[in-house]
């Protein structure tokens, strides 16, 4: 893996473009090749895993994990919740904070909920709208006749 990044980065330098823009393109490029699995229907040859990402995956932030990761919090939190432990270990030894999920959490599904619960004053601006238009038919039909 190590190999084919230096030989893009080779490959850029040879087409002469700064090294700035190379980095700007070389994790641009690695950020659509994560979007890419977070949306597949793949399933991880090494864990037998969907690597989808998935809706709860996305609330909680976990689009940077690999599939048996994304799993172990995902089954963690089924099983014992965020408030009895500070820390989710994950199955590569590391572990992250449970503030960090519920951060997450509150931040993105903030903006769902309020569209959710918004009232919906669209139908009266329309129904005014309609009115307006109606009236406006009704007076040049008067003026044409």
């Amino acid at each position: 893996m190590a190999n084919g990044k230096y030989k893009s980065r080779r490959k850029f330098s040879e087409r002469r473009i700064q090294p700035n823009d190379i980095e700007k393109i070389m994790r641009e490029r690695h950020f659509d090749d994560r979007a890419k699995d977070w949306i597949s229907e793949d399933i991880d040859p090494v864990s037998g895993l969907p690597t989808a990402l998935g809706h709860m995956g996305y609330m909680l932030g976990l689009e940077w994990l690999n599939p048996a990761e994304r799993n172990a919090v995902l089954e963690h939190l089924d099983d014992v919740g965020v408030d009895k432990y500070k820390r989710i270990k994950l199955p590569n030894g590391e572990s992250i904070p449970t503030t960090r999920l519920t951060y997450n959490a509150l931040m993105r599904m903030t903006p769902e909920m309020n569209w959710a619960i918004r009232p919906n004053t669209h139908k009266v601006e329309m129904h005014t709208c309609i009115k307006k238009i109606t009236k406006q038919i009704t007076i040049k039909e008067k003026v044409s006749s």
